[in-house]
């Protein structure tokens, strides 16, 4: 069954002084030393059941109807994330597509089991997947908090609009809207957490006005993201009991 990677899933909370910190996954990190590994578990390589782009893919995803090209093709590191983040979509990397460049780094789409399709940054500050039905209806596909990615006063959001759709505008908390930069139909946008949050991406379709919310919690503002240096030492961290501290 095809989950959405939600902002939880990436985040965890510790309480630090009464402040609560969300302290990112070092998703990327993780990632540049499993790829660098030529000893790296085969297992955590990506084993799709997907031979074939969706009919709903191609028809509601034009980049995935054109040929796939050289610069579809996804860097090795991010082989691993689907491998090691997300195994349970059966994404087929090797089917690939690049939707564009936003904020310096590339956005891929990928499809997955079921017809569903992820997308996932270069710098894998996003990474989440939707299922085939949202590529009628649009749906947010990953909300990151927090990530050593981007800045740590900022929140970003990607996800997947139909084609053809116009005037595409995120809805902000104070009443205001401000446009959404859509390729190839998916959006990257970061929004600062001490401004107007986006509670709905909208858009217009020869049907009317559609629009999806963003789950964007109301406390974002408050959180502040952790950095290496807000964190106790390893052996201060607690241990469940059933594990083993390793020295």
């Amino acid at each position: 069954m095809i989950q959405r990677l939600t902002a939880s899933r990436r985040r965890r909370a510790l309480a630090v002084g009464g402040l609560a910190l969300i302290v990112a996954l070092a998703v990327a990190a993780t990632v540049v030393a499993a790829s660098s590994n030529p000893d790296a578990d085969p297992a955590l390589s990506p084993q799709p059941s997907v031979t074939a782009v969706s009919s709903a893919a191609a028809a509601h995803l034009a980049v995935f109807s054109r040929a796939r090209e050289a610069s579809d093709a996804l860097p090795a590191k991010l082989e691993h994330v689907f491998g090691s983040f997300i195994p349970q979509e059966g994404a087929a990397t090797d089917l690939s597509r690049l939707a564009g460049t936003r904020y310096g780094n590339e956005v891929y789409v990928v499809p997955a089991e079921q017809g569903a399709v992820c997308v996932v940054t270069s710098n894998v500050s996003s990474l989440g997947c939707v299922p085939s039905g949202a590529l009628v209806t649009g749906a947010v596909a990953s909300l990151t908090l927090c990530s050593p990615a981007i800045p740590r006063d900022t929140i970003e959001i990607a996800g997947v609009i139909p084609d053809g759709v116009a005037n595409a505008t995120a809805q902000l908390d104070d009443g205001s809207s401000t446009p959404v930069d859509v390729s190839n139909g998916v959006y990257l946008e970061r929004f600062r957490r001490d401004g107007p949050l986006p509670s709905a991406i909208a858009w217009t379709a020869s049907d009317g006005q559609h629009s999806v919310k963003t789950n964007v919690p109301s406390d974002t503002g408050t959180m502040r993201c952790a950095s290496p240096s807000d964190l106790p030492p390893p052996s201060q961290l607690p241990v469940p009991p059933d594990a083993e501290r390793v020295p």
